[in-house]
């Protein structure tokens, strides 16, 4: 957790925004109403004061209602007289001062969000200082300094987010089982691949899906057709790639989107008429789509994670693609190795479908073995270059398709293989590659 709070000494706030009114009387109120104690240190946390006296004594009444103890202007003095900070917050004269002139419950109510308030301005004058000083130290990109401070603004607010009870949590648990009871369900979202709908209902937001394969056998294809599908029902899609270019993505999304081989696409002099109307109408089709494409081929994961994070906040983001976690720049990373690497960037990758309740898919490279056995599917051996993915991963597809012995070109029909399941589903479903459109069918 970063540390974002501000404080000051108590003769010499300066100009740091405060509320010390307030601060005073929410000490007191949480005294005063003995019976609101718990609810009262539950809204406002030692951190959110400015004075170094208030937070002690803020301090000090979580402690005492963490040992069962009454907070009063008895059991108050005692406890701060032990930890030797009693003439340090004023004596016992101003513990006894803080009662006077308490306000009504719903004055105190709006005196704890003025505190928060002013506690998130001044965490942002925190970032924001150390912003500058990181921006004058160039050993930084540009871009990692700013969406660092991002993500630090982020957290600033979320530590001021209401954190529900135990009762309203169990009672949202209970209401997500019934509504999945019913099939009527937030949950889910859909794959491009018919069987992951079918046997798992499809992709899941809060949870890591990986899709690996050997190279040129289609895992990024699958990728793409879950964006396509998404987008089309207004699913806002956030794909990061560092193996090919933006342009190269879109030019098979427009491919999927027309109907139009990649393959014209791609060499625009072999584009008939029909086709060149086919993908300017898929063009204005795809202009409204909720997405957004990002290279990253010098990112490290944090630096992933943080703008992911970004444009999450910034658009709700339902389904999350990297292509793919070997393309995470980890020379810059503290790490030794690219094992490691891969391993730290899977459990950040889980973290990211948790904290945003999003799905998130991974693609994820095998070695490509040797040719006497590229017909035979994949399997846990092949994963020595991948990490620890299977320890994060909530569910894992091994996407696999043979050679053609005579072409010694990759096969249409293949298999799709789930190697590792949250509902212990397991099974190898056919699949096949429409070479058109570069997607599986």
């Amino acid at each position: 957790m970063i540390s974002v709070f501000l404080t000051a000494n108590d003769n010499t706030p300066g100009a740091l925004p405060a509320n010390i009114d307030a601060e005073r009387a929410i000490l007191g109120a949480i005294m005063f109403e003995s019976e609101r104690a718990d609810d009262l240190l539950n809204k406002v946390k030692p951190t959110f004061f400015l004075l170094d006296s208030h937070r002690k004594i803020a301090q000090v009444m979580v402690e005492l209602r963490r040992e069962g103890k009454v907070i009063d202007l008895i059991t108050l003095p005692d406890a701060l007289k032990k930890n030797g900070w009693v003439e340090s917050v004023g004596g016992a004269a101003y513990i006894y001062s803080l009662t006077d002139g308490l306000p009504w419950q719903p004055v105190v109510d709006e005196y704890i969000n003025i505190v928060q308030e002013k506690s998130m301005l001044r965490g942002a004058i925190d970032v924001g200082q150390r912003l500058m000083n990181r921006a004058v130290d160039t050993g930084e990109t540009a871009s990692n300094v700013i969406l660092s401070a991002q993500e630090e603004l982020l957290e600033i607010e979320g530590n001021f987010t209401k954190k529900n009870t135990n009762a309203e949590s169990q009672l949202a648990t209970l209401d997500r089982i019934l509504e999945e009871r019913k099939g009527v369900t937030g949950r889910y979202i859909p794959a491009g691949i018919h069987w992951i709908n079918k046997d798992v209902g499809g992709l899941v937001k809060g949870e890591l899906t990986f899709y690996v394969a050997r190279p040129k056998v289609g895992k990024s294809a699958a990728l793409r057709r879950d964006l396509v599908v998404n987008c089309r029902i207004g699913n806002f899609c956030h794909y990061m790639t560092g193996e090919m270019t933006e342009d190269q993505v879109r030019k098979y999304l427009l491919s999927q989107a027309s109907g139009v081989p990649f393959r014209c696409i791609n060499h625009p002099e072999t584009l008939n008429q029909h086709q060149v109307e086919a993908i300017t109408k898929a063009t204005h089709e795809i202009v409204d789509w909720p997405l957004r494409i990002d290279e990253i081929h010098s990112f490290t994961a944090e630096e992933i994670v943080s703008l992911a994070r970004v444009v999450h906040r910034q658009n709700n983001t339902q389904l999350f693609g990297l292509d793919y976690i070997q393309k995470v720049n980890w020379t810059k990373m503290k790490t030794d190795s690219r094992w490691n690497a891969i391993s730290e960037t899977s459990a950040l990758l889980l973290n990211l479908a948790q904290k945003c309740n999003m799905a998130v898919v991974a693609i994820s490279a095998l070695t490509e073995g040797h040719d006497s056995d590229l017909n035979e599917a994949p399997n846990e051996n092949c994963m020595r270059g991948s990490g620890d993915l299977k320890f994060d991963a909530n569910t894992m597809y091994i996407f696999h398709r043979g050679v053609d012995a005579a072409t010694k070109e990759k096969e249409r029909k293949g298999v799709l293989i789930t190697a590792l399941s949250r509902n212990e589903h397991a099974g190898v479903r056919p699949i096949s590659m429409n070479q058109d459109l570069v997607f599986f069918e």
